[in-house]
């Protein structure tokens, strides 16, 4: 079920990011936009951190 997979939150910031941009029209401008907001985790680990602050996805963040 994507919707218990952390993955999907950055998938998510990932289509939001690209779409956010103003259209992209070359090969090295989609790599751009596609390639900035994967580098979320590098500038803002505490986004990453609200990822598995989803209930739906607690089971992931558990120490057990």
């Amino acid at each position: 079920s994507p919707d218990l997979d952390p993955d999907e939150h950055l998938n998510a910031d990932v289509k939001y990011g690209v779409g956010s941009k103003v259209t992209v029209r070359t090969k090295n401008k989609l790599r751009s936009a596609a390639e900035s907001p994967m580098r979320i985790p590098e500038r803002r680990p505490e986004r990453i951190r609200k990822y598995f602050e989803d209930p739906a996805i607690g089971y992931s963040a558990s120490d057990s």
